[in-house]
């Protein structure tokens, strides 16, 4: 995942601006693979008559974290005040 803002993946902006260490084309096809083969053993198993066989989960990936900080909505206020703290030396 490359774009304007975010940087190349393993960069410390990507990090900053994504929240995760950037994954490669090639790890992230990786984990794609092993899902696949978690869900062809599954099938393996079931055909079989397996019945104790549980479907595989996905593997979690760190962009599928939800980054919501909070519900509700931030009073007018309490931002200006934040960026006042910010912004002065």
């Amino acid at each position: 995942m490359i774009n304007r803002w975010g940087g190349s993946p393993g960069t410390a902006t990507f990090r900053s601006v994504q929240g995760y260490e950037g994954w490669s084309i090639e790890a992230q096809l990786l984990l794609y693979l092993i899902d696949a083969l978690a869900m062809v053993d599954y099938h393996q198993l079931k055909l079989a008559g397996v019945r104790s066989a549980r479907m595989p989960q996905p593997q979690n990936r760190p962009w599928d974290r939800s980054n919501v900080l909070g519900s509700d909505a931030i009073p007018y206020d309490e931002i200006d005040e934040w960026m006042t703290s910010t912004w002065t030396n």
